[in-house]
């Protein structure tokens, strides 16, 4: 082997970023097929290394982008005029409801074309990040998204877009940004260390909605784009999540974290997005803040505070319109923690995601099968709340979807979304009733 060592870990570094074998995972979610996905990036990573100089490992080191109290060139205002009335607007129709396929495998982002023609699906969310979309400055790839939205709308199957920034923001999009380095908090990459921006930064956040102006342009009067998740003030995924390890907490209080600057950045965003997608359902999707208070004290419970009042101030701005969803679903006794979520039937669109696959032995009992697991799950998540009040819609990876061993699972999953009917021998499908 000719190459050198430090240019084989860089190499590595590059083959661990390309996203294989799902999409953007929740909190602690598990790489699925990461057998033949850890071949594939070896084999990438080897032929990298053959080539060319060494270069440097560290992306915190190597990018010196922006500092603490940066606010970047004061030119870059959005061109459009946000709204400031903060008045509801009538709840777009239908409602999403039912099953729902999660994809958007990496790095080819292309979806199973069995997904879209699966008898017990109503919608797919898919998941696209930043950098891969637009890697250089209004150059977008819109290649991609265009296959999803003409498959869906050929198979009469909605879309939930859900498009990623923070950790995964093009380099050309944190020139002037206020940025740190934090260690990945969960899903692909955990533990390795990458630039995020601070989530209030005036300078990132409008590069963002710029880039959601563009996919407006595009999909938003598409009838086949039915919710679009609310991003910006992110990290990983969609979640509202930041870096929250004890070591994390220091560094942000240094930053200037309070959860009034960061609940203003997520006001400006909905606007943003209220504004741009008028007739989609906003997801908020819950995560866990941060246990810091306005003072920069470290108080426990202070992050259940702080996502309280993201809800309301979601419901408020957003009324009908808002779907709240949660991506932390599994086959674990006590539902995983989804019991908040739970608790918000009824008041808005809701839905939970299941945190990645059936077959991942971390997503249920000691032993028990996938469609065991899937069971558990779909039992969990449709249990009623106080006020008798049941989920809207159910994310599920699509490696569940394709796996024969689930489809009766899926199907009885899928009749318990539809109203009661009488039954039909003669019916083999489930009717896609919310399109």
């Amino acid at each position: 082997m000719t190459a050198s060592l430090p240019r084989l870990l860089a190499a590595l570094m590059l083959a661990r970023r390309v996203k294989t074998g799902g999409v953007l995972m929740s909190q602690g979610k598990s790489r699925q097929r990461w057998g033949l996905a850890a071949l594939a990036a070896f084999a990438f990573a080897f032929a990298f290394a053959q080539a060319g100089p060494a270069v440097a490992v560290d992306r915190c080191k190597d990018l010196k982008i922006g500092a603490p109290g940066d606010t970047g060139p004061a030119a870059e205002v959005p061109p459009f005029a946000l709204p400031r009335d903060f008045g509801v607007t009538a709840a777009p129709a239908p409602a999403p409801g039912g099953l729902v396929a999660v994809a958007g495998n990496f790095p080819t982002g292309k979806v199973d074309n069995r997904v879209f023609t699966h008898p017990n699906i109503n919608g797919v969310a898919y998941v696209l990040t930043w950098n891969q979309l637009e890697p250089q400055r209004g150059k977008i790839d819109w290649s991609t998204l265009d296959t999803v939205f003409a498959d869906a709308a050929l198979n009469h199957v909605w879309v939930q877009l859900v498009l990623v920034p923070g950790f995964d923001t093009p380099d050309w999009a944190l020139q002037g940004v206020a940025t740190a380095c934090f260690p990945i908090p969960y899903g692909f990459g955990s533990g390795q260390k990458e630039l995020l921006p601070m989530p209030w930064d005036e300078v990132y956040l409008h590069r963002w909605f710029i880039f959601l102006r563009e996919v407006s342009v595009r999909y938003a009067s598409n009838p086949a784009l039915r919710m679009i998740a609310a991003a910006g003030p992110t990290s990983v995924s969609a979640e509202f999540t930041l870096p929250n390890w004890p070591p994390d907490l220091g560094p942000w209080i240094r930053l200037g974290f309070k959860p009034s600057r960061y609940i203003a950045a997520w006001s400006e965003t909905l606007l943003v997005y209220r504004s741009l997608f008028p007739n989609q359902y906003l997801t908020l999707t819950l995560g866990g803040p941060l246990d810091i208070d306005e003072h920069g004290n470290i108080v426990s419970g202070e992050d259940i505070r702080t996502r309280k009042a993201m809800v309301a101030m979601a419901m408020g701005m957003l009324g009908p319109q808002l779907a709240i969803e949660m991506d932390n679903l599994d086959g674990a006794p006590k539902a995983g923690g989804t019991g908040y979520l739970i608790s918000l039937n009824g008041q808005a669109v809701t839905g939970l995601q299941m945190r990645t696959g059936a077959s991942d032995p971390s997503m249920g009992p000691p032993g028990d099968t996938p469609q065991q697991t899937l069971q558990l799950a779909i039992d969990n998540a449709l249990q009623p709340n106080s006020d008798g009040k049941t989920l809207s819609y159910l994310e599920i990876y699509e490696g569940d979807f394709l796996n024969p061993a689930e489809q009766a699972t899926l199907r009885s999953g899928a009749l318990r979304f539809l109203p009661p009917q009488p039954p039909n021998p003669h019916v083999t499908t489930i009717p896609r009733t919310h399109f």
